[in-house]
């Protein structure tokens, strides 16, 4: 939206979206409304980088898992043990 203001210019108004932004967390829940890409796929269904079982959803809403670690559970297990 944009209004005059006392110079003749004009200024824009930002207004709050009244819409979702296209990833974020609402009630604590993750969501990605982006469209879904291979590599955000690999880097959340099997990623060795990422220390958690439960990732954000590639496209939706909750989580889905890092099948490393169900691969892998002896590495989990000895990198839960260093990180505490």
């Amino acid at each position: 939206m944009a209004t005059q203001n006392g110079n003749g210019n004009q200024e824009s108004t930002q207004e709050a979206p009244e819409f979702l932004p296209p990833q974020g967390r609402v009630a604590g829940v993750p969501y990605d409304l982006r469209r879904p890409t291979v590599a955000r796929a690999k880097a959340r269904y099997w990623n060795a980088g990422d220390p958690h079982v439960f990732t954000p959803k590639t496209y939706g809403a909750g989580w889905d898992i890092n099948f490393f670690w169900l691969a892998h559970p002896v590495r989990f297990m000895k990198r839960s043990r260093v990180s505490v």
